[in-house]
């Protein structure tokens, strides 16, 4: 919500539900806490068949992979396969790896 805390420009303009959103969402009274000890490091989706995975929250030398590997149900819209995606140690990177089936 607040990319430079220095200016407090908030994205209100473009996008006002943002702003909504985080304001009725806030964790008012609540302290900050590390993400590690509330979200996993890896998750996924069986039905689309996508996957995340992270070695810690710590910092932006976190490494994060993330991976689209085949499409979803039969239906109103399959989704396409691809690529893996890894950020890491202040780099982002894509493998162009096509799956299908």
């Amino acid at each position: 919500m607040e990319p430079d805390p220095a200016t407090r420009i908030y994205n209100s303009q473009s996008q006002p539900m943002q702003l909504v959103s985080a304001y009725v969402f806030w964790p008012w009274g609540q302290s900050a806490r590390n993400p590690g000890e509330l979200l996993p490091r890896g998750v996924h989706d069986r039905i689309a068949r996508y996957f995340v995975f992270r070695n810690r929250w710590k910092d932006d030398r976190d490494v994060v992979v993330s991976a689209l590997l085949g499409s979803g149900p039969q239906g109103y819209k399959r989704l396409a396969g691809g690529p893996i995606m890894v950020w890491g140690l202040g780099i982002r990177t894509q493998f162009p790896v096509k799956f299908t089936g």
